[in-house]
């Protein structure tokens, strides 16, 4: 009988037992705590990786921020001196809204004065007949003193002629006169010496 006893396993005590939980436990916390601290190395990983790229977006947006203000400090400028091309061109635009306002008092003027002149040209008008008839007499009586005119020349040409026939002949008058007188002075002295 005592070759047919089964042979009945040891119990493993207690402590044994203890002990190997707790290595569980332990090699449980250390796996945990690994895998928390590789968590957390991943996580400072991605938050150092994060940090870098905020601070080269701060750097970059710091570059626009600095091109930014250059940028307004160029456009401040292009305001400033197109605030002094404004205040120019309204200066000049209050000259020229004046001299619109002379020039307007002018052409004002112009279309009275416009008007006083339509009124006396159709005063003119009205008085054209009688303006006509006077020019008329005025042609006529130009045509008659022509002609009376034309006949003075002819005259004093006459005359002219006349007087110069005249002249001739009292010349040759005259000479004869003077032969006449030599002839005469001549025989008295000849008829002097003869007695």
């Amino acid at each position: 009988m005592s070759d047919t006893q089964l042979i009945q396993p040891k119990k493993t005590p207690l402590a044994t037992v203890i002990i190997s939980v707790l290595a569980i436990a332990v090699v449980a916390a250390i796996w945990v705590g690994y895998s928390r601290t590789q968590d957390r190395d991943e996580k400072l990983a991605g938050l150092q990786a994060t940090l870098t790229q905020d601070k080269a977006e701060k750097t970059r947006l710091q570059g626009e921020v600095t091109e930014a203000g250059a940028k307004a400090g160029a456009l401040q400028k292009q305001i400033d001196e197109a605030t002094a091309g404004t205040k120019e061109i309204q200066t000049q635009f209050e000259l020229n809204k004046a001299e619109v306002t002379r020039l307007q008092k002018e052409v004002e003027s112009t279309k009275a004065a416009g008007v006083a002149l339509q009124t006396q040209l159709d005063e003119a008008k009205t008085g054209t007949g009688d303006m006509q008839k006077q020019v008329e007499d005025a042609k006529a009586a130009t045509a008659r003193l022509q002609t009376d005119l034309d006949k003075a020349k002819a005259d004093a040409t006459n005359f002219e002629t006349q007087a110069k026939q005249a002249t001739e002949k009292a010349t040759e008058l005259e000479a004869r006169a003077t032969k006449a007188e030599s002839d005469l002075t001549l025989a008295t002295q000849k008829s002097g010496k003869k007695k």
